[in-house]
């Protein structure tokens, strides 16, 4: 295993390493870390990003409702509570499942939101 970065990252590494075989998370795999000083990488301790404002917030009472509404549409659309029940109760982990239902939620509140 490797990581690729340039010479600024490698003066800003403080440590890496892996973590213990199973720790934080059941696996055959190892975790791998890099912590880095953040002050000297990006030049300050904070770093400051700018947020669109969600439509969600808009003063209009009725726009929650609607968000809510065509949430709700979308997740039983596409069957994502059964598909969360099929991970929640499967023996074996599955990560594409995982992995997809965090896309397609992440989809439904994106279009949800328009």
């Amino acid at each position: 295993d490797f990581a690729l970065g340039s010479k600024k990252w490698k003066d800003a590494l403080i440590e890496g390493g892996y973590e213990p075989w199973g720790n934080q998370i059941n696996t055959d795999h190892r975790l791998f870390h890099l912590s880095f000083d953040t002050k000297r990488l990006f030049g300050s301790d904070h770093l400051q990003q700018k947020r669109k404002r969600k439509k969600l917030l808009d003063r209009d009472k009725t726009r929650g409702i609607k968000f809510y509404d065509k949430l709700d549409q979308l997740i039983e659309s596409r069957n994502l509570l059964q598909r969360s029940d099929q991970l929640y109760s499967a023996k074996n982990h599955n990560h594409v499942l995982a992995e997809q239902l965090n896309k397609d939620m992440s989809e439904f509140c994106r279009n949800a939101e328009k």
